[in-house]
């Protein structure tokens, strides 16, 4: 069985105002104590064939990238890590240099995914970027100079101050950088963060729920115009670029979960470590182990997921793989609720395959609801 593997980094130069993730500004010798810890994870891996590796945050790229390079030395010593793996590490455009990059480049990384968010000045600053949208293709240029023809570029949508004209600016810059994949994802307000204290106050510029839609599709015009295939409600790709990391979630195949506030699944059980990066520490040297919980899934916990997690995919749910995975019929099983939404225009059914419409994704989440 091969596995995907997950490693949370989560540092930051500074938290944003929308982010709710589990990530704070540390002093080194605390990033130097997390780095010894998440090897001792690792060890716990031993043995394990990995075909897609994802660095996310927090900010991977704003810890000393020495620190990255003995990371994949860890990883490098307790698993194999197969020929031809998707290798992604999450970056903010405030931190990259050419030489941070030549240093990933070395460990075998061969994705960067940039928060970008945006490329206007305004809403940069409102989310609270630390980057300017100059800076932001600045290292989109390095990223590419320095040899890496695998770029995501995330942007965000329905962001405070946003308009169609500004969103269609950002989608036209970010297209000319070139880049093999976008994340395209609509602004959720998180319980916690600044935004949210904002948008309880009525102090929020954020745009209404009419904008909000007629950005999204904008947003999924524009791309597919211009070569990017949309393959799940957010992500868009040129052909043989889609996450493959990212697949493993929305496919409900197997991944390792590393690092504070880490999810696992290992096909049959879910993890979570836990999220307070001191008491991972504590945990890792004192015990071994920072696992928080860990549930094992029922049958139906496992059709549900399945369900909810591959109709968010474009392709949808391919029949003849639910029936091989669960041993019945999709089809038959939710026959009135597939017909019910079908009817009203939100699926599509194919010879093989049942999928969303666009006017579906537009309300997947209550659509979904009624599978569970």
């Amino acid at each position: 069985m091969t596995y995907g593997l997950y490693i949370h980094i989560p540092f930051c130069i500074k938290k944003c105002a929308y982010c709710d993730f589990v990530s704070a500004c540390a002093p080194e010798a605390q990033q130097r104590a997390y780095f010894a810890a998440l090897k001792q994870e690792l060890k716990s891996c031993k043995g394990k064939q990995l075909d897609s590796i994802f660095l996310g945050g927090g900010t991977p790229s704003c810890v000393d990238a020495r620190l990255i390079a003995a990371l994949f030395d860890s990883i490098n010593e307790n698993m194999t890590v197969l020929p031809g793996a998707e290798i992604t590490l999450e970056a903010n455009p405030g931190t990259l240099t050419a030489e941070k990059l030549r240093i990933y480049r070395d460990c075998g990384i061969n994705r960067i995914s940039l928060g970008v968010q945006s490329l206007q000045e305004r809403e940069l600053r409102a989310l609270g970027r630390i980057h300017s949208a100059q800076e932001a293709v600045h290292a989109a240029n390095l990223v590419q100079a320095a040899g890496f023809n695998n770029l995501n570029l995330d942007l965000m949508l329905a962001v405070p101050y946003q308009t169609r004209d500004s969103l269609r600016d950002t989608l036209v810059r970010a297209a000319a950088l070139s880049p093999t994949h976008i994340s395209a994802y609509s602004l959720i307000v998180e319980p916690g963060t600044p935004f949210y204290t904002q948008q309880q106050a009525g102090t929020l510029p954020l745009p209404d729920e009419d904008l909000e839609r007629a950005l999204c599709d904008d947003a999924a015009a524009f791309l597919e115009a211009h070569g990017y295939a949309q393959y799940e409600i957010s992500n868009y790709a040129k052909p043989g670029f889609a996450c493959r990391h990212n697949l493993k979630y929305w496919l409900c195949q197997p991944y390792l979960g590393i690092g504070a506030a880490a999810h696992g699944y290992d096909g049959v059980a879910r993890y979570e470590n836990v999220s307070v990066v001191g008491d991972y520490i504590w945990l890792m040297n004192k015990r071994g182990s920072a696992c928080k919980e860990k549930t094992e899934l029922t049958k139906q916990d496992q059709i549900s997921e399945y369900i909810i997690m591959t109709l968010r995919l474009t392709r949808g749910i391919v029949l003849d793989e639910f029936a091989a995975r669960f041993g019945f019929r999709f089809e038959k099983a939710y026959e009135n609720t597939i017909h019910k939404f079908t009817n009203g225009g939100f699926f599509q059914i194919e010879t093989d395959r049942i999928c969303f419409t666009q006017k579906g994704f537009a309300v997947s989440n209550a659509i979904l609801s009624e599978f569970v």
